[in-house]
């Protein structure tokens, strides 16, 4: 059975990373955190990474899983094929790509690993319900779907950001929605946490300071159109509760 190990690329962590590593811990053979010693964009913060460091170090690992490494990366996509390189060293066949406000319904996520046997498909892409504001506000309708798990062989690696460039005869494919999603957290901040994702990420310099004054800090609910750099992809904001994709309780 492929095994499968889950690389973290993190400067400034947000409030959910915790629970992120839990609900992938019982499912996956290793667990990488990359620390960068400087965000993607913009200039570092004095302490960030010893802060980092210590929150990383504090989460419960009782089966040995969980390796810490830090280095200066310029971009994001060099900092994520330096985590395909170390998982390959490890005798790990699989990258899960997951962020910190990345979560996953553990039985579903093992349940895609059963597909990774086929020998056609280097790599897997899923569909992200992008949650607003906080957990019980979605964005209407799904995002994505975004590279998620990549062999580490070298038929995959990063071109751009989070983009993939698979080789030779090798293709990618998309997972149905149905057997695995992702409930990704990434606007669930407060202004404080959100000008700073906005000010450091890897797509700050498209999105810049007018989205978050005048979308972010003004946000009523009837507005439409509200993403960052494609407006039209985020049509409207929803309850949760209207949505047939659920988040699985975990303990």
């Amino acid at each position: 059975m492929a095994t499968v190990g889950a690389v973290y690329c993190i400067y400034e962590p947000s409030a959910f990373l915790f629970e992120s590593v839990k609900r992938i811990y019982p499912v996956v053979d290793k667990i990488i955190f990359l620390l960068n010693f400087k965000p993607w964009r913009g200039e570092p913060l004095s302490g960030v990474l010893v802060n980092t460091f210590r929150i990383a170090a504090t989460i419960s690992d009782p089966e040995k899983k969980i390796e810490i490494l830090s280095s200066r990366w310029e971009s994001e996509a060099e900092q994520r094929n330096v985590g395909l390189k170390f998982l390959r060293d490890r005798g790990i066949d699989w990258c899960l790509i997951v962020d910190d406000d990345e979560f996953f319904n553990p039985t579903q996520l093992k349940d895609a690993f059963g597909i990774l046997g086929d020998p056609k498909y280097a790599a897997y892409l899923i569909y992200h319900q992008i949650y607003w504001k906080n957990r019980d506000t979605i964005v209407e309708g799904l995002f994505g779907s975004f590279p998620t798990l990549a062999m580490t062989n070298g038929l995959v690696s990063f071109n751009e950001d989070r983009m993939i460039l698979v080789k030779r005869s090798h293709v990618w494919t998309s997972i149905p929605p149905e057997r695995v999603l992702c409930h990704h957290m990434s606007y669930v901040r407060s202004d404080r946490e959100m000008f700073r994702k906005v000010s450091s990420f890897s797509h700050a310099d498209s999105v810049g300071i007018d989205w978050y004054e005048k979308i972010w800090l003004n946000w009523e609910e009837n507005m439409t159109s509200f993403h960052p750099t494609t407006p039209q992809a985020f049509k409207r904001a929803i309850p949760a509760s209207e949505s047939v994709y659920t988040i699985e309780k975990i303990d």
